[in-house]
């Protein structure tokens, strides 16, 4: 771990140094017919995972997952999402998250990822546009 953690930090500096908020505003992101190579959603995976704070770690967690559901993969974003402490955070990421995999083309994963949700209510809301949206 000792060895890991000056690579851990490089990765966390240029992950804040370059903007890791919410709103996506990479180029990976707004091309979605040239998504990265699975080592970097790995890599991006494992740096949002090593931060200590619950809170920063939820946020990172879920932009990891809002552009993975982009990209339409859908594995990142089930890993991502699993990796969530916060129900609320979580649950606003997967409803996101499912909606952008239907709009991808994903519309079994966009069902699978809306039921990780934790409250019912928004859980039914989203599988209700989801099953309209599909009908189209």
């Amino acid at each position: 771990m000792r060895r890991a953690l000056p690579f851990l930090v490089s990765v966390l500096l240029a992950l804040g140094l370059s903007g890791c908020g919410h709103q996506a505003t990479t180029s990976e992101s707004q091309n979605p017919a040239n998504p990265p190579e699975p080592a970097a959603w790995q890599a991006r995976l494992e740096a949002a995972s090593a931060i200590m704070n619950p809170m920063t770690r939820d946020e990172s967690l879920g932009t990891l997952a809002s552009d993975a559901a982009s990209h339409g993969m859908d594995q990142v974003v089930l890993e991502a999402l699993r990796k969530m402490s916060n129900p609320l955070t979580k649950d606003d990421a997967a409803q996101d998250c499912a909606m952008k995999l239907a709009a991808a083309g994903k519309p079994g994963a966009a069902n699978q990822v809306a039921g990780t949700m934790m409250n019912p209510i928004n859980r039914d809301e989203v599988l209700a546009k989801l099953a309209k949206a599909s009908g189209r």
